[in-house]
């Protein structure tokens, strides 16, 4: 799924600076739950058919880490630069908001705001609180703020403001090893009360919901039941070849075109449903194309590189262009590819080589295949 993973990148790129003549994919708010969705996939063929040796939560936290961490630590200096190169070339004209804010928000404010910046875990906490700059009060999803017009979202703070999903992704990561082993049903009324508490939050107020890890767990749980009916018999009977890669293609259009499908693009339910309902068919179709495979590890460099990249142009020399950001976001994400996530990626695939050489000899030949050949991605 290497191929709709980019697609959904730069959805999310197009809709952060401006479409290209109007075309912007989809929503960015479609795309992040569209990725949730893969990512609950993946986590739970690889904590089944992977780690299944005696440190498998060990060995699955820790690839998860190296998964991450990188990449971002390198957008975190990458922003530090580019702000400090703006400032400086602006002659003081632009600020962070850290900056301009930095002496009016108390030591309690700031150690907090340190960690997600610093360590990605938590970067979507502060995005549902609001501060009073100038009164200190702080409230919950906007609660109260009629009483402080100086508040606003602390999120601003965050140096890769985009990272929110990636802390939501590591409280999902935290619960993968122990989800994977529930029975369906119970994985089922998790899923459901997941929604239920999305539909309660945005019935009350919109969007509250949007930075909400309970909120948005029911997706990744949409992905992890999607794996399990891909395991199933019923599921290897109906899946003739030819019908997966038609319905691959269907699936990459439906999400490529979707703003120029009438009764379909203002309905992000109507998509949810047909890719949550296709995606062992989507998996199925792709897990052996290597050309897909790669072009899907552009996709996190791209997401956490291009906050950097849009600053840079925009602030530091007026171009907001989506294409123009879009190309730039993909030069610097090759970059990174080939310079720090390739070798990091190599030896990530001796540790889990390791791992699974030593599990028992009557372990199925087929799961450590598949398992191995998803580690290039995951």
């Amino acid at each position: 799924m290497g191929l709709i993973r980019l697609i959904l990148a730069y959805a999310v790129v197009l809709n952060h600076s401006k479409p290209i003549h109007g075309y912007f994919v989809i929503p960015s708010n479609a795309a992040v739950s569209l990725f949730f969705m893969i990512s609950g996939f993946y986590m739970a063929l690889v904590m089944t058919e992977k780690y299944t040796g005696p440190n498998q939560i060990r060995g699955f936290y820790s690839n998860r880490i190296l998964r991450l961490y990188p990449s971002y630590l390198i957008a975190v200096v990458l922003m530090i630069g580019v702000q400090i190169y703006l400032h400086q070339r602006t002659r003081g004209g632009y600020v962070s908001a850290w900056q301009a804010d930095h002496a009016m928000l108390p030591l309690s404010v700031k150690l907090p705001l340190m960690v997600p910046n610093i360590a990605i875990v938590g970067s979507d906490i502060p995005w549902m609180f609001y501060y009073g700059r100038k009164s200190g009060s702080r409230f919950w999803l906007g609660q109260g703020l009629a009483d402080a017009p100086d508040a606003s979202r602390m999120g601003r703070y965050l140096l890769i403001q985009p990272a929110w999903s990636i802390g939501i992704e590591l409280w999902f990561y935290l619960l993968v090893p122990f989800l994977a082993r529930w029975r369906t049903s119970s994985v089922v009324i998790l899923a459901i009360t997941s929604l239920a508490v999305r539909l309660g939050m945005e019935w009350t107020a919109p969007w509250s919901s949007y930075f909400f890890f309970p909120a948005n767990l029911c997706f990744f749980l949409w992905g992890m039941l999607a794996y399990r009916i891909y395991r199933s018999e019923r599921y290897v009977r109906v899946a003739t070849q030819p019908r997966v890669k038609v319905i691959f293609f269907v699936v990459v259009a439906a999400i490529a075109l979707r703003q120029y499908i009438p009764f379909y693009r203002n309905y992000d339910w109507r998509l949810y449903l047909l890719f949550g309902a296709t995606l062992p068919f989507l998996f199925q179709a792709s897990k052996d194309w290597r050309l897909d495979r790669w072009i899907g590890n552009l996709s996190y460099p791209i997401y956490v590189i291009h906050a950097c990249v849009l600053l840079f142009l925009k602030v530091g020399y007026g171009v907001d262009y989506g294409l123009i950001t879009v190309l730039f976001s993909t030069i610097v994400s090759l970059v990174l590819l080939f310079a720090v996530e390739q070798p990091l990626e190599r030896f990530r695939q001796r540790r889990a080589t390791r791992s699974l050489a030593g599990e028992d000899s009557t372990s199925s030949r087929k799961p450590r295949s598949l398992a191995l050949s998803i580690m290039r991605s995951h």
